[in-house]
């Protein structure tokens, strides 16, 4: 094989890994971006589950089944935000390893 046959070839697989290291870290980014929507929605769902948590105190006996609903809505909130943080967490580590190999 010739010289530059192998320069052809090596330079055709760099420029492919390139276009895929651009790819994945706009995947990422968008993933990212998502991640964050979703911990703001959680938030909102912990505060209208607090929300929802005062006023069936304030009915009393008459809530009492929505009180039970709403204190799940919070468990669910909490829990969605643990997941989003570790989604992020799993993101920011792929990201980290993207730039190093393009800093190569």
């Amino acid at each position: 094989m010739k010289q530059e046959d192998l320069n052809s070839t090596q330079q055709k697989k760099l420029d492919v890994w390139e276009s895929e290291l651009a790819s994945a870290t706009e995947t990422i980014s968008i993933i990212k971006q998502c991640t964050k929507e979703l911990e703001s929605i959680a938030s909102k769902q912990t505060i209208m589950a607090l929300n929802a948590s005062i006023e069936t105190a304030r009915v009393g006996a008459a809530g009492a089944g929505f009180g039970i609903i709403a204190k799940q809505m919070g468990e669910f909130s909490k829990q969605s935000s643990e997941l989003y943080k570790q989604i992020t967490d799993a993101a920011n580590k792929i990201s980290d390893s993207i730039e190093k190999m393009n800093n190569v």
